[in-house]
């Protein structure tokens, strides 16, 4: 407990005990849990060079590839390092390839290709970077990033609903002005 010189002596640091965090109870919810990356290096996958590795990767913020994997992927960013090699369907934001990549490869916005890199599948990008000594072979497309493409034309329905709607109750600023249930009759 506290003595009357503890409670006025300032140089003595004050800790605070809390009470642990409820845990998650079952496997799923732990997996769950474990699976929201919101800290530096969480959401961080590292296959190292000798390593073998095959499965399937998801809601990965970062996977670096030094060794070999063969696995669906689906992730912000990949870097398949010089060596390294990747086989399988992956849909990422961005690609930095230095390595082998076989399979379909869905790129959003950025694919980097560097001199070592190589890559044969169905390829599809938001926009790509190719050095000279590097190898793409298969079918390759430029596409519009959907996400942000869906995302603009929600936004663009948002407010052309909101003025249609507001037009028609009366409510809400519109250039087209109220417009009214009853036709007018002219004379």
């Amino acid at each position: 407990m506290f003595t009357r010189n503890s409670l006025h002596n300032s140089a003595r640091p004050v800790q605070a005990i809390a009470s642990p965090a409820p845990q998650p109870s079952s496997l799923a919810e732990r997996i769950e849990t474990a699976a929201v990356a919101t800290l530096p290096g969480e959401g961080l996958v590292v296959v190292g060079k000798g390593t073998r590795m095959s499965g399937k990767i998801t809601d990965c913020r970062k996977l670096d590839v030094f060794g070999v994997i063969e696995a669906d992927v689906v992730a912000e960013m990949i870097v398949v390092h010089e060596g390294g090699g990747l086989k399988g369907n992956v849909q990422v934001d961005r690609a930095d390839i230095h390595g082998v990549v076989e399979g379909a490869l869905q790129v959003y916005e950025h694919l980097e290709i560097h001199r070592t890199g190589e890559i044969t599948g169905d390829v599809s990008y938001g926009s790509l970077s190719v050095a000279a000594g590097a190898k793409l072979v298969g079918s390759v497309q430029a596409q519009v990033d959907f996400r942000t493409a869906n995302a603009e034309r929600d936004v663009q329905s948002a407010v052309v609903e909101q003025a249609f709607n507001g037009s028609i109750n009366g409510h809400g600023s519109s250039s087209v002005g109220p417009v009214h249930a009853r036709p007018q009759v002219q004379h």
